[in-house]
């Protein structure tokens, strides 16, 4: 026993003597907490998720300090930090200044959250840690939700009937929950199919059933649309495997998608159902594009600069009757920073997307799931100020620089498609 303990202290001493192992450590918990943001609230408005962004960014900085190590920054960087600068002039038009200056505060956290990944999410290893973190956290939120089903604490009813419509966990908006266990959803099944431990194993096979039954549970149909994302993307996240796993992996995910519609309320059940006529058929996703219209409407006031970032809630009200956010994070972006804001936005996503092409196969579809999972997202949330938004993109922006990796095993067909490159 002493010397196995001997022979675990060896493995990790290199680590503890490498300062920037602290810096990712502090990463590594604020990622975890991200799906648990309103978990733990903190009084006067803050999350113990920002002040583990706070921590970690203390720590960041002195590593940095410690090593005299920057770790430059590529173009990617440069258009993200030129949209974050666009965002902070429209402060001086905006219709909404209060609204404006709250919003700019929320995008130097996310621009501190780039910056983190980047300077410490140096190797592919490391950002499979970053994703299995959002997934661990992924999984307690979806465990609270489900539990709050059990115990009946439903976050929406039925007028009039007192009957349960939605549930939702520690406060969050039902969509934007569904919208994250989408997210984590997507993570596991790749980090399952390199999974090599049996627990792992397991672990990432459960995550799947108790994510999407939260998402079910929720009555989120925009996150049931994201979904779709995922299940076409299971058999191609396994394909590389030997055909017996691969079989069990892919039977083992669709039996747990084909089993957990049977766990979902009847009211709920009725309300995802309706996709078809509302989100499909009819073309007006629970009334968005009412909104939409509205919000054209109102670009055309100020095509250029825009209305101010976070002002659309303020400027929004004479138009329909009530303050209400856009719904759409591409549209957001249009109205509230004009096309100056917009094609600062769509270049650095553009940049991503572009040297998601260059990578090997099986991350590549990986990274075409969840930027469909995003886009969706995006399509029918506001979810240009929302954490899991912006970590997909800094986690992208990092993978897509990181090298080959060295000690993961990967299959013919990955190695022999694979283009990877330093910078952009």
């Amino acid at each position: 026993m002493e010397a196995e303990a001997d022979a675990r202290t060896k493995a990790w001493s290199p680590y503890f003597r490498d300062p920037s192992f602290y810096g990712f450590a502090a990463l590594w918990l604020v990622v975890l907490s991200m799906p648990l943001e309103y978990a733990v609230r903190i009084p006067p408005g803050s999350t113990g998720t920002r002040m583990l962004g706070i921590l970690a960014a203390f720590i960041g900085l002195t590593v940095v300090l410690i090593e005299r190590r920057f770790r430059p920054l590529t173009w990617f960087h440069l258009v993200v930090c030129l949209f974050f600068g666009w965002a902070a002039l429209t402060y001086f038009w905006s219709a909404d200044p209060a609204a404006s200056l709250r919003r700019l505060g929320v995008y130097f956290r996310f621009a501190v959250l780039l910056w983190l990944i980047w300077q410490f999410g140096t190797t592919k290893e490391r950002l499979r840690s970053l994703l299995k973190a959002y997934v661990y956290g992924g999984t307690i939120l979806a465990v609270a939700v489900i539990a709050n089903r059990v115990l009946g604490y439903a976050s929406v009813v039925i007028k009039g009937l007192d009957i349960p419509l939605r549930y939702s966990a520690f406060g969050m908006n039902a969509n934007d929950l569904a919208i994250v266990l989408v997210f984590s959803a997507a993570m596991s099944c790749y980090l399952g199919a390199r999974e090599q431990s049996t627990w792992g194993i397991w672990l990432f096979r459960l995550h799947l059933g108790l994510a999407g039954l939260g998402v079910l549970v929720t009555g989120s149909r925009g996150a049931l649309l994201a979904g779709f994302c995922v299940i076409v993307f299971v058999p191609f996240a396994f394909w590389h495997l030997p055909p017996r796993r691969r079989m069990a992996e892919i039977a083992v995910r669709l039996g747990l998608f084909c089993t957990v519609p049977f766990f979902v309320p009847t009211h709920t059940a009725r309300r995802v159902v309706t996709i078809a006529k509302d989100e499909i058929r009819v073309g007006n996703p629970s009334r968005r594009v009412t909104i939409w219209a509205a919000a054209l409407a109102l670009f055309r006031e100020k095509p250029l600069h825009g209305v101010g970032i976070g002002a659309f809630r303020a400027v929004s009200k004479p138009y329909l009757g009530r303050a209400i956010d856009t719904h759409n994070g591409m549209l957001s972006a249009l109205l509230e920073t004009g096309i100056v804001g917009l094609l600062l936005f769509s270049t650095f996503i553009a940049i991503l997307v572009r040297q998601g092409f260059r990578l090997n196969q099986t991350d590549r579809r990986f990274w075409l799931c969840l930027f469909g999972v995003w886009l969706i997202g995006c399509s029918l949330l506001p979810w240009d100020d929302k954490k899991a938004n912006w970590f997909t993109v800094g986690v992208a922006a990092a993978w897509m620089a990181a090298p080959v990796s060295t000690t993961c095993v990967e299959s013919a067909g990955d190695r022999s498609d694979s283009r990877e490159i330093s910078s952009d």
